[in-house]
């Protein structure tokens, strides 16, 4: 069953207002970046109403700007030693975990795009030569390639699968990040709900018939 089948399908009156703070992102209403407000509403919307997801934090960002931040309350713990009941907000520490895959492999791809590395079929080696002592023929045959693609996926589009619900999506042709923070670390079976949050509401936020075109810049 479509998690949206459970929740309202009017997009509610209210639209989700952005903080202004001086943290160097600039944000922008859904509705100024092309996106359509409704389904996101709809996605905080049920969220808050099965906080058995436990998700902690939701943020999108479209071509630089952040449209969506939302955080909510729920159970963690850090490697096994509980927390409690957190109420989590822009201030509030989070474990990663395999998340930063997907960070390190946005900063690669931004590395390729400036020609800083020339190639990530280049061996890790000569990325860090302090490690020369591993440069052997064996050692030169691992490449930055294998390095990223351990366990997640490609560039094109970035996905940290690790750790249950913890995921960034990069979209590059929507211009599109995802950021999904929650507290099921290593409950495989949650392991999609981030996806069906990504496919059910907000890919039809940015493509769906309430979204408009917008310079992205």
């Amino acid at each position: 069953m479509a998690l949206s089948s459970s929740v309202s399908q009017s997009s509610p009156d209210r639209s989700h207002r952005l903080l202004t703070v001086d943290d160097g992102w600039t944000t922008v209403a859904p509705g100024d970046a092309g996106m359509d407000a409704g389904p996101l509403e709809r996605l905080t919307e049920a969220i808050r109403r099965y906080p058995d997801w436990n998700i902690h934090a939701l943020l999108v960002e479209r071509a630089g700007r952040l449209v969506y931040e939302e955080y909510f309350a729920g159970e963690d713990n850090r490697w096994g030693q509980k927390l409690g009941y957190v109420t989590f907000d822009r201030q509030t520490r989070h474990d990663l975990r395999s998340v930063t895959k997907s960070v390190v492999a946005a900063l690669v791809g931004t590395a390729l795009a400036s020609e800083t590395i020339p190639s990530i079929d280049q061996p890790v080696v000569d990325v860090f030569p302090e490690y020369g002592d591993l440069a052997t023929p064996e050692g030169r045959r691992i490449t930055l390639r294998h390095g990223l693609q351990t366990g997640w996926g490609t560039i094109a589009c970035a996905t940290a699968v690790g750790n249950g619900q913890q995921r960034i999506y990069v979209l590059p042709a929507d211009r599109l990040v995802v950021t999904v923070l929650a507290g099921r670390y290593d409950d495989m079976t949650a392991s999609g709900l981030p996806m069906r949050f990504l496919l059910e509401y907000i890919i039809p936020a940015v493509r769906g018939e309430g979204a408009k075109a917008a310079t992205l810049g």
